[in-house]
């Protein structure tokens, strides 16, 4: 029977992808969504609804969706889900805060009533039975249509609401004050914040925010881009909740294609401090209508997202409330202190509704000490050198933007410069000026990878995204101590793969790629790509090796200009090329290792 069981509950995982659905769009024209392959329909046209499944049978995509376990990470939905929905129609999106009155725990909740088309408020005790909804803030016209996707926030005897505001076309974030958190008054008629860079598109929605006493401003994560359903998310700081400074970095935090169940968006960020860390509850799509919750961690919020290994923790249900998605999680701690409550709003068809879901303990799973805590000053605090870090923008005439500008130059910089004392400050001045360049170098191409460049501006004799060879040993030298590591795993891979011209000067990519891992221990990039760098050295081979077993290079591309040693039979590039083949010799001999190793363990594992 167990067997049984378990096997209907497989094929009715497999068949979830099979059921059409009703997408969130309000409009006359009805999205059916055929495994996440969208259908527009005229409401209530069977014709329609039957061709779309009829193509999406066609086209392969109705088994296509990753099967996922509904819960994971040690999360467990609760029995009594839905917790707020039914006859109230569709809820979704929420904020909540946990108070205390005489009665005892209070938990205050702000969501989104899309039948009223407003913000509402209701309470509970247990955060499972609530009272009835009131609608608190409703749509003043203009940009402010519909009302939803609050984030209410606690500060100095007043609460602060961050909402969306939208038309049909776009959605922007307003501002309110309340004394009680029901009675609300804007702050001003216009929006605190608008779409304004590339990738935000047509909308800024799903504002999270955080007052942070250190820096003593608010900071916001909010996500970007289409209108049905975000792209992105974004960060931005503020000290008084209504003029917004986005941060140059963003999008910080985008799908990765990686991770299948978030490889098309992630949005809908909650972002909270927790034990060094800054803790991202986040939505994951896989495709415009299938969507999971994922957790992600940083050092500064900002940068260096590491994502949760055991992620997605919610994923819908089949055959149940949230069969089809679940949607904008909000966390806090359980009454006790020793574990964590998780509301999230599901979807099936067209029915949104908020549920809850519990975590035993407080490790939310992620892996010990992976990445070290910020030192304390007793060591060396990157504090000690900000004055001069902000010195070197300040004194800039930055004509020339790349992924890190100046702007962010110590957000960056902070967490990923090696840190080094020196006893003489003019050699300190010129180490820690060296990073600040070197940050400057980073440049994000359009494929969402890196390179680092030699010029800022565009020079006629680089290559694809301004790249050029010459320096590119030397950017491995320095920049394999940048505690960033995806910049040099995307430059290995740039020049690997022959994007750009890898032998115009002379450049010995295969050692670069060694010393990177012997830096960094991260041996994957290098395994991957040596075939790449075998291919490369036998190229040089065939274009620059005389038959005495030399080889020749003029003495310009050997990165020296035009020198007195002239071309020729040089020293260098034929060091650079022992370089190399002791280079692929040791990657390969430790790949053999490895798959030596591996075979022996699993001969003694079927001997025994």
């Amino acid at each position: 029977m167990k067997l049984y069981q378990s096997h209907m509950k497989i094929l009715r995982r497999v068949a979830l992808p099979i059921v059409v659905s009703a997408s969130r769009n309000d409009s006359d024209v009805e999205i059916y969504s055929v495994s996440g392959i969208n259908f527009p329909t005229v409401k209530n046209s069977l014709l329609s609804l039957f061709l779309g499944i009829f193509f999406g049978i066609l086209s392969g995509t109705l088994f296509s969706s990753t099967l996922m376990a509904e819960t994971a990470g040690g999360w467990v939905k609760s029995p009594e889900n839905p917790v707020l929905g039914g006859n109230l129609g569709v809820c979704f999106d929420i904020s909540m805060i946990r108070d205390q009155d005489e009665k005892g725990i209070l938990y205050r909740m702000w969501f989104s009533w899309r039948t009223k088309e407003s913000i509402a408020y209701t309470e509970s005790r247990n955060g499972i039975q609530w009272s009835e909804p009131q609608v608190v803030l409703t749509p003043a016209g203009g940009w402010e249509e519909r009302l939803n996707r609050p984030c209410v926030v606690q500060k100095d005897g007043k609460f602060h609401l961050w909402y969306t505001g939208q038309t049909w076309e776009e959605s922007r974030i307003g501002y309110a004050v309340s004394a009680d958190g029901v009675n609300w008054e804007r702050v001003q008629t216009e929006p605190v914040m608008v779409s304004e860079q590339e990738w935000e598109k047509v909308a800024v929605m799903c504002p999270h925010v955080l007052w942070d006493a250190e820096k003593e401003c608010f900071r916001m994560w909010y996500s970007a881009g289409e209108q049905y359903e975000p792209n992105a998310i974004g960060y931005a700081e503020s000290k008084d909740g209504i003029t917004w400074e986005k941060s140059a970095l963003n999008p910080i935090f985008s799908s990765d294609a990686d991770f299948h169940w978030e490889r098309h968006k992630v949005t809908a960020a909650q972002v909270f401090p927790l034990d060094g860390w800054y803790v991202m509850f986040y939505i994951g799509f896989e495709n415009e209508n299938l969507a999971r919750i994922g957790v992600a961690r940083s050092r500064d919020g900002q940068t260096n997202w590491e994502r949760l290994p055991a992620n997605p923790i919610i994923s819908p249900d089949a055959g149940a409330w949230d069969a089809e998605a679940c949607y904008k999680p909000f966390v806090l701690k359980n009454e006790a202190g020793d574990g964590w409550k998780l509301w999230y709003n599901g979807r099936t068809g067209q029915v949104e509704q908020i549920g809850m879901a519990t975590h035993t303990g407080l490790d939310l799973g992620f892996a010990k000490d992976k990445t070290p805590k910020p030192l304390p000053a007793a060591i060396l605090n990157p504090e000690t050198y900000r004055a001069q870090m902000e010195q070197y923008s300040a004194n800039d005439e930055e004509t020339v933007k790349e992924y890190v500008p100046n702007m962010a130059a110590w957000a960056y910089l902070k967490n990923t410069m090696p840190l080094l004392d020196f006893p003489d400050k003019k050699l300190e001045n010129v180490w820690y000026f060296r990073w600040w360049t070197f940050r400057k170098h980073i440049r994000r191409i359009p494929d969402g990878t890196f390179i680092v460049t030699e010029f800022l501006p565009k020079v006629p004799w680089s290559g694809a995204e301004n790249s050029i060879s010459c320096p590119a040993g030397h950017h491995f030298r320095e920049g394999r101590w940048l505690a960033d590591p995806r910049v040099l795993s995307d430059y290995g891979r740039f020049w690997a793969k022959g994007v750009g011209r890898t032998r115009q000067y002379s450049f010995w990519l295969a050692a670069s790629l060694w010393q990177h891992a012997l830096a960094t221990g991260d041996t994957a990039t290098m395994k991957e790509l040596l075939p790449d760098v075998i291919a490369n050295y036998q190229a040089w081979e065939k274009s620059n090796l005389d038959p005495n077993g030399l080889f020749w290079q003029i003495d310009n591309n050997d990165g020296m200009e035009v020198s007195v040693g002239g071309s020729g039979y040089r020293a260098t590039i034929n060091t650079y090329m022992i370089m190399e083949t002791t280079a692929i010799a040791n990657i390969a001999e430790l790949m053999l290792r490895e798959k030596t190793e591996t075979a022996g363990i699993a001969g003694i594992a079927e001997t025994d």
